[in-house]
């Protein structure tokens, strides 16, 4: 074994014969378990990783490259079981190097060649440390780092033994925000909340039909709804309206908050939502959505046909894209065959004969069995997804 120096020690356990990994680990547990030992009673706590380097070949490129494959730091002590430790890192670095030969990388391992075992020395944090915060996180205000005062935390210790609290507390009476699905406290120091005193702003959030925290969606009744825009100019922002505009509806400035027409004046004529994030508006143009679906696939083969059938018949519509793909850090592109719209619609459950929906895992949902049609559509899905040369389709429930 031939040491160098590093923060501690950097171990290189070399072999002059070819070895399988079980061979290797049970000839050099050993020598790694007395160097590690020796540190141990040295420094008492270590950090220590392996990294296991052998000779690969394709023989029938006649290539040969040498690979690597580490393992990550464990902090060792001197209650650790080295023993346990040690399996640990070979099932780790015998995985590793077993998923590289077998993801058809076309390498074979000819010759295990050494084994590198990094020690370093370990400081574990006493529990007074403080550690002041990098500037970039401590601005986010979303992390706790609190100070240690010992000797106040001691004396309060002192104070709380000599007088005892006598009954019982007071519950905890603070402020909570709408729209939150927890319930959470507001500081507690007298914060503070807007109240509406605007009549017509109630009026306008108890008529929305539904919305979420940043917007609200009403269900409006008018004959022309530019002009009502024109006659409450004050609640409209219609800063992208052009100044010669069809409608003769002046231009504000953009102001936080107002009301804005998104399409600047231009009449919708048509709007189908197959799904969430999944839509199609004809307004002049025609403007597709749908998430997951590269922009490409939505522009040249997603149309407003395809909108309609899924809204009107209901189904779904596959379309192959080719996506960019990571595993162990290489980057490669796989070609896919996605559901580009669906009106099987998951997010929520929608109540039979109704346009509301229910959050799953509410008690209201009432569990069905599946029918023989549901299975034969799943069936579908599922010889589509599996046959790659398979040509776009659509399914029609």
């Amino acid at each position: 074994m031939l040491l160098r120096i590093g923060s501690l020690a950097t171990g290189l356990l070399a072999l002059e014969i070819t070895l399988t990994h079980l061979h290797l680990w049970k000839k050099l547990n050993k020598k790694v378990f007395d160097a590690i030992n020796g540190y141990i009673q040295q420094h008492h706590a270590l950090k220590i990783n392996f990294e296991l380097f052998g000779l690969y070949i394709i023989p029938e490129k006649e290539l040969s490259d040498i690979k690597s494959f580490n393992t990550r730091n464990k902090i060792v002590t001197i209650s650790t079981d080295l023993h346990e430790m040690y399996d640990l890192f070979e099932e780790e670095m015998v995985s590793k190097a077993a998923e590289f030969q077998e993801r058809d990388s076309g390498w074979s391992l000819q010759q295990v060649m050494f084994l590198e075992v990094n020690i370093n020395k370990y400081n574990p944090l006493a529990a007074s440390s403080y550690i002041k915060l990098p500037k970039q996180i401590e601005v986010k205000k979303a992390v706790l780092n609190i100070q240690n005062n010992d000797t106040a935390c001691f004396a309060w210790s002192i104070t709380a033994a000599i007088f005892p609290a006598n009954g019982e507390l007071d519950p905890a009476h603070y402020l909570t925000a709408p729209s939150l699905s927890w319930d959470a406290m507001l500081r507690f120091t007298r914060v503070e909340l807007q109240l509406l005193t605007d009549i017509d702003m109630l009026h306008f959030f108890k008529k929305g039909i539904r919305g979420d925290t940043d917007s609200l969606i009403l269900e409006i009744f008018t004959d022309n709804a530019y002009n009502d825009i024109k006659e409450n100019i004050e609640h409209f922002d219609t800063s992208n309206y052009s100044i010669d505009n069809i409608h003769n509806i002046p231009k504000t400035i953009s102001v936080v908050g107002k009301m804005k027409d998104e399409y600047s004046g231009t009449p919708i004529e048509s709007f189908y939502g197959t799904g969430a994030k999944a839509y199609c508006v004809k307004a002049g143009g025609v403007t597709k959505k749908a998430k997951g679906i590269s922009k490409n696939v939505i522009k040249n083969q997603l149309h407003l046909s395809d909108y309609i059938q899924i809204v009107e018949n209901g189904g779904y519509i596959f379309r192959k894209m080719y996506v960019f793909t990571s595993n162990l850090h290489t980057i490669y592109t796989e070609l896919k065959n996605k559901v580009a719209l669906s009106s099987a619609d998951n997010k929520r459950f929608l109540i039979p004969g109704s346009e509301n929906t229910l959050a799953w895992g509410h008690f209201g949902i009432t569990p069905v069995n599946s029918t023989d049609e549901d299975l034969d559509i799943l069936v579908k899905i599922a010889q589509n997804l599996l046959d790659n040369d398979a040509p776009d389709f659509d399914l029609n429930l």
